[in-house]
């Protein structure tokens, strides 16, 4: 439904505001359980969470209650400026790869001087305008982007060359079609569909905060929210005797026997025991997954768990051993070699942990290994610019919940009116 779509962009929008570098160190997970009048939300990451997480939250409106729980008092206002600076320097490394990128496709395509470049502290075009006059202003906007990424090419680039960048690009972002068309003009060499694509991506942190407002005025309860860190497990260390060794492995697989491994094997052999004697994280939607698991009452109302990426191999398995009906963000099919699932707590869950385990090996037995082949993996993207659910069908979705709310006024009224007529007619 869409009200379903709502709620789950919403977790998946936090998400990537947390999962502020490149890979998969930092992706977090966010569940929520819904109230009458506020939403508890718990967050997970790959990794545990940081101290400037929690500095970032306290500058968005969220005050400590606890270690472990905010509460976010006013998310109408999460749109602000000071909000939108400090999400972009949280985010500078992923936001600056994105800038390069775009630099790297402007560069050698742009056919206006380097003297128009404005100076970077000066006026922006969008303070200058409102979001109804930004048609009028494109093709300036367009240009302004396209000089300022210019410039980062010859000079290092500042908190405030990063925030302009990022505001002009989600200004295009919001017109691609007519933005493409501008950037083909500017650069008529220039690919503007990759272009445009850069833009959504340089300008995440900006749509992500103006969706969760615009979120938060359509769903009242979505306007306190409280945030509950999940601490995520201790690291999972192999003994000795549990590492196998590369024969043991092949034989356990059930794999056909032979007198020596193939040559593409023998070769990482000692990378394999380096891998092994590592110390494995959980993956945060796993976590959740198991928490919810142990503890049934902590179930989110709402049977989704947001995520900045897809889902791996072994956390989607892993869901469709448990009693859970829980959806994720989608699957995209690889197996890590360097995640674990923690043993499990409960003699109830070493079934489905033996289960986990039987299709973890058929995995790897399916995947051809001889000297000639590659193994194969699913052309799936783990994470993408693309929003499930558009901010025109937001706008659209308030002002239908407006136009409800408005009927339902008329239809009270209208009952008052004729309860004092009816009162009127009644004979004494």
């Amino acid at each position: 439904t869409n009200d379903e779509s709502i709620r789950r962009k919403f977790l998946n929008c936090i998400a990537e505001l947390l999962d502020h570098t490149k890979g998969g160190r930092y992706v977090a997970a966010p569940a929520l359980r819904e109230k009458e009048s506020s939403v508890e939300i718990d967050v997970t990451s790959n990794s545990p969470f940081q101290p400037s997480d929690a500095g970032s939250g306290r500058d968005a409106g969220v005050h400590e209650e606890a270690p472990a729980h905010s509460t976010l008092s006013n998310l109408q206002d999460s749109c602000c400026r000071p909000l939108l600076e400090v999400t972009v320097a949280r985010s500078a490394s992923r936001v600056d790869g994105w800038i390069k990128e775009f630099a790297k496709l402007v560069g050698g395509t742009l056919m206006l001087p380097a003297a128009a470049i404005p100076p970077i502290d000066g006026a922006s075009p969008l303070d200058l305008c409102q979001d109804d006059q930004l048609p009028a202003i494109l093709d300036v906007v367009v240009r302004e982007l396209a000089l300022r990424v210019q410039v980062t090419r010859t000079r290092k680039l500042k908190a405030a060359d990063r925030l302009s960048i990022v505001r002009l690009a989600a200004r295009i972002a919001q017109s691609p079609d007519a933005a493409s068309a501008g950037l083909k003009r500017l650069a008529p060499l220039m690919n503007g569909s990759k272009a445009v694509r850069l833009c959504r991506l340089m300008a995440r942190p900006d749509a992500n905060l103006r969706t969760l407002a615009r979120i938060a005025q359509l769903l009242p309860s979505f306007r306190a929210v409280t945030f509950i860190q999940v601490t995520p497990p201790a690291r999972i260390r192999l003994s000795r005797e549990q590492m196998p060794s590369f024969a043991d492995a092949w034989e356990r697989l059930g794999l056909p026997k032979s007198s020596r491994l193939p040559g593409s094997l023998s070769r990482k052999q000692s990378r394999f025991r380096k891998d092994c004697a590592r110390a494995f994280p959980v993956h945060c939607d796993a976590q959740l997954l198991l928490r919810y698991e142990a503890d049934p009452s902590l179930a989110p109302s709402l049977p989704y768990i947001g995520c900045s990426k897809r889902a791996c191999f072994l956390c989607h398995a892993l869901l469709s051993v448990l009693a859970l009906q829980i959806k994720l963000r989608g699957h995209h099919g690889h197996c890590y070699p360097l995640w674990g699932v923690g043993l499990a707590q409960s003699v109830s869950l070493r079934p489905q942990f033996r289960q986990l385990c039987a299709m973890v090996h058929e995995k790897i037995a399916t995947q051809p290994c001889s000297r000639n082949t590659r193994p194969v993996t699913i052309g799936i993207p783990q994470s993408s610019a693309v929003s499930e659910l558009r901010s025109a069908v937001v706008e659209v979705l308030r002002q239908q919940s407006d136009r409800r709310e408005s009927l339902e006024r008329e239809n009270q009224e209208f009952r008052e009116r004729m309860q004092i007529l009816l009162g009127n007619l009644t004979p004494p």
